[in-house]
């Protein structure tokens, strides 16, 4: 195989036309009860390319989108590829000013987007001019203000085809997405189309995903993830069937009525989808759904799943981020070990690695990095951030951030965000002290970081507990001090009523570390 070889397609436009090729009928994409064939988003997707081009859209330009999971996502990402553009999707639920510093950032010159929230946008913004061509995908009974511009989205879906455009490249600038901000300010990563066709294929090769699977697909538009997986889907010839948002009450009876065979959920969704599963009586079940991806899950909730609901994969066992989607994963032969991430594949090396860059001996903690080993697999650097890029490739390997170590049989475990990491915690990770605190019979979630009493102090731990019913300080702390050595038991904890999160549900704790020690906060007795 000759290193830049690899499988099936290697742009956007090569995957979708190859589908259509095979079998244009077969359904692609439902959400909420509309279903659109393969033929039905390409020819939906051209006729927007030629709308796009007719507004200023051109190669290279970037195209964004404020949307939720639904079918006008997907062909506004379809278009765009076809246009040789660069997609941009970005988070609906953030502030009008984050939006307005992601679209500066981008540069983006076309923007969809319900009209409602464009008009909002166009009035906070000072400089009307500045703003994109907004494609509105509702009628609103709101004043624009003047100067701005927009069309709705239908005007732009016409018989028209776009004039003829160079093919996308493999290596061509596919996308930037923005980083989830769990540790801060998003960064935005340029993705290739190259790097978007493998991470799908890993994605639908690591479940096993044929023609015959439906991904329930409940996952934020702007997340990797939902990329990924409807690259994979094509490459698959399958079906997605799109949620625009998650809702726990809905999960179940959504699984049901699509007849999903595979499904993917991340952070607080997990809890919240395996708590619905009380009310679900798995001998009703169509039995269909066998593979749930994503996580963390912990092993509770995986003996829920597994055992009671008679999903035999849970879990991803895959290491990646939005910079390398899929660095570790289970090979074929490779065994399930809890709480592995698989093992290193055929496309990247990966290293765990002390202070000095030196490499890690197995069991020892380090960073994680690697290195692609084929042309165009993971992210081509921060758009408009050289700085951060570079030192991101320090000794030309990526630096993921993460700890983690390596066992003697090659497998890759987890051990916590570098940020995250509890310096004079006595060796333990954040997600170490979490797993112990969580066993208390009271505590439903927790979140342990690193705080100063002072400017002058040294950081102590904390933690923020959300709890289910009465919690004692004086018996917590007892309890804590039977479980965890001296150096990790915390010196202050908080009762909060939900963590701070992200809208894929990773909690933010750089927000928990940023903030003062509010009152009322419990300090450890001396």
């Amino acid at each position: 195989m000759r290193a830049s070889a690899l499988p099936g397609a290697r742009t956007i436009t090569d995957a979708l036309d190859a589908a259509v090729a095979a079998d244009e009928s077969r359904m692609f994409i439902e959400c909420d009860g509309d279903a659109f064939s393969y033929g039905d988003i390409l020819r939906r997707s051209v006729a927007f390319a030629a709308g796009l081009e007719q507004i200023g859209a051109t190669p290279g330009g970037r195209v964004a989108t404020l949307l939720e999971c639904r079918s006008e996502a997907v062909v506004a990402w379809m278009a765009t590829s076809r246009l040789g553009g660069v997609f941009v999707p970005l988070n609906p639920s953030l502030d009008v000013d984050a939006i307005l510093h992601q679209l500066r950032d981008s540069g983006a010159r076309v923007l969809v987007t319900p009209g409602s929230l464009g008009i909002r946008l166009a009035e906070r913004e000072p400089d009307v001019l500045s703003l994109p061509t907004f494609v509105t995908l509702d009628e609103t009974a709101g004043t624009w203000p003047a100067g701005a511009v927009h069309v709705p989205f239908g005007a732009l879906c016409t018989s028209a085809r776009p004039k003829c455009v160079p093919a996308p490249a493999p290596g061509q600038l596919a996308a930037l997405l923005y980083t989830s901000g769990t540790t801060g300010t998003s960064k935005s990563c340029m993705i290739s189309h190259n790097y978007l066709c493998l991470a799908g294929h890993q994605v639908a090769e690591d479940s096993g995903q044929g023609p015959d699977d439906t991904v329930y697909l409940p996952l934020p538009f702007f997340h990797i993830n939902v990329l990924t997986t409807i690259v994979g889907t094509m490459l698959a010839k399958g079906r997605v069937a799109l949620a625009p948002r998650f809702e726990a009450d809905r999960f179940w009876p959504e699984i049901r009525r699509t007849g999903a065979t595979i499904t993917a959920l991340l952070g607080s969704m997990v809890q919240a989808a395996t708590s619905a599963a009380d009310h679900v009586d798995p001998s009703a079940e169509p039995g269909r759904l066998r593979v749930v991806r994503g996580g963390p899950f912990s092993a509770e909730e995986t003996r829920v799943w597994r055992d009671r609901l008679g999903v035999s994969r849970v879990g991803s066992q895959a290491y990646g981020s939005t910079e390398v989607a899929r660095m570790t994963n289970l090979g074929p032969t490779d065994e399930i070990r809890t709480g592995s991430l698989g093992r290193r594949n055929q496309y990247y090396d990966v290293r765990v690695v002390d202070d000095q860059d030196e490499e890690c001996a197995p069991g020892e903690v380090g960073e994680i990095v690697c290195r692609p080993l084929r042309s165009h697999i993971m992210f081509d650097g921060y758009w408009n951030r050289p700085d951060e890029t570079i030192r991101a490739f320090r000794n030309l390997w990526f630096h993921t951030g993460d700890l983690g170590r390596f066992d003697d049989d090659g497998y890759l475990y987890f051990v916590d965000r570098r940020k995250h990491h509890l310096a004079g915690a006595g060796g333990l990770s954040s997600s170490e002290v979490e797993a112990i605190v969580l066993q208390h019979p009271v505590i439903r979630e927790v979140a342990a970081y690193e705080v100063r009493a002072n400017e002058a102090a040294d950081p102590a731990v904390a933690l923020a507990v959300v709890v289910n019913g009465r919690l004692d300080p004086d018996t917590l702390w007892s309890w804590l001090r039977a479980r965890l050595p001296g150096a990790a038991q915390p010196r202050f904890v908080r009762l909060v009523g939900e963590l701070p999160r992200n809208q894929v549900g990773r909690v933010q704790k750089y927000r928990l570390s940023e903030e003062a020690i509010p009152p009322g906060t419990w300090e450890r007795p001396v």
